[in-house]
C-alpha cells in the first residue's frame, strides 16, 4: 500500500524503505486513527449554532478548522488507493 509521501519526508533512502515497510505490514492503528477522526469530525457538526452570540463567526471559523485538520489526518492514513485521486 502507497500513503501519502509526507510520512517520509525528510527521512534517508534506507529509513524511508524501513518506515514504507512499516506502514504497509500492519496498518489497523492508522485505521483506527482515521475512524476516530471522521467520528470527532462529524460530532462536532453537532454542536449548536448560537447566532446570538457575539463571537459566533469566530466559533464557526475555530470549528471549520478543527474539522478540515481532523480531514487533512484522516488522508494522511488512508493509503493512496483508497483514497479520492483529486487529494
Amino acid at each position: 500500500m502507497k500513503y501519502s509521501g509526507k510520512w517520509t519526508a525528510g527521512l534517508s533512502k534506507e529509513e524511508k524503505k524501513l518506515f514504507e515497510e512499516l506502514l504497509g505490514v500492519n496498518n489497523k492503528v492508522l485505521d483506527r486513527l482515521a475512524e476516530i477522526c471522521y467520528n470527532m469530525s462529524r460530532e462536532s457538526e453537532k454542536t449548536s449554532n448560537d447566532y446570538t452570540s457575539p463571537n459566533w463567526a469566530l466559533r464557526q471559523a475555530d470549528l471549520i478548522g478543527f474539522r478540515r485538520a481532523l480531514d487533512h489526518i484522516a488522508v494522511l492514513c488512508t493509503p493512496a488507493k483508497e483514497r479520492d485521486p483529486v487529494q
